[in-house]
């Protein structure tokens, strides 16, 4: 997909992009496309799946507090059994 902007966005999207620490602007429009279209998906979930959601962050929000949780592999495991997800070995 090509995506044309006037010159003065092009300035800013490359400054933008470099402050940021990415290593183009392609990039970083690329990454701001990406969270738009996850928060499009979140919004778009049933009332208790969006609940579920939020009540989770919390948890985990509280447990780095406390630095209790269980390791990243671990979580993921649990989510994609619970989904029924295949994840690559």
């Amino acid at each position: 997909m090509e995506i044309n902007l006037p010159p003065e966005q092009q300035q800013q999207l490359a400054a933008f992009a470099k402050l940021r620490g990415f290593e183009s602007p392609e990039e970083y429009a690329s990454s701001i496309v990406s969270s738009a279209v996850q928060l499009e998906a979140f919004a778009e979930l049933a009332p208790e799946e969006m609940a579920e959601s939020v009540a989770s962050i919390e948890r985990g929000i509280e447990q780095a507090k406390k630095s209790q949780g269980i390791p990243a592999e671990q979580a993921i495991n649990e989510i994609a059994k619970k989904y029924g997800l295949k994840l690559p070995q």
